[in-house]
């Protein structure tokens, strides 16, 4: 029998694979979110599951508070990189926050260092503790602050 050209490549003992679904004669790979698109949920529905996930992020990760600073990489023309006028929020939503303890769910394109540089300040100047959690791109700037978490 002929060796084929492509073999597969065998998975190794303990390595993580992607479980996949099968839409429309094309295999994709299946993430946490993909229920949900397929549900058509409204806006205020979306929010409310939003909640509900950041909520059990938290419970998983021992009852930390959760910060998301996420960019809409689709929106190209919208000034989605990160900036001066991103510090005001950024502080007013910490500023909220009880726990000594914060995960942050960071996604973003990048923009200024100093930036960066100054919202790191900020979350360590209220928090112990400060975990940074990458659900997709991190680039740049976002590199920094992923840089000044802890790993956990």
């Amino acid at each position: 029998m002929p060796k084929s050209k492509h073999r597969k490549k065998p998975v190794q003992r303990g390595q993580k694979t992607s479980p996949q679904i099968t839409k429309s004669n094309q295999t994709m790979p299946k993430g946490i979110y993909t229920e949900y698109l397929d549900k058509n949920l409204n806006f205020e529905q979306l929010t409310q599951e939003r909640k509900k996930q950041l909520q059990r992020i938290s419970q998983l990760r021992g009852g930390r508070d959760v910060l998301v600073f996420a960019s809409d990489f689709k929106k190209s023309q919208a000034p989605i990189s990160i900036t001066y006028s991103d510090l005001l929020p950024i502080n007013d939503q910490l500023s909220v926050l009880k726990s000594n303890k914060l995960d942050l769910i960071l996604e973003t394109p990048g923009g200024l260092g100093e930036v960066a540089e100054d919202i790191v300040k900020l979350m360590r100047s209220q928090f112990d503790e400060v975990g940074v959690i990458i659900p997709g791109w991190c680039k740049s700037a976002g590199t920094l602050i992923a840089m000044a978490g802890e790993k956990f």
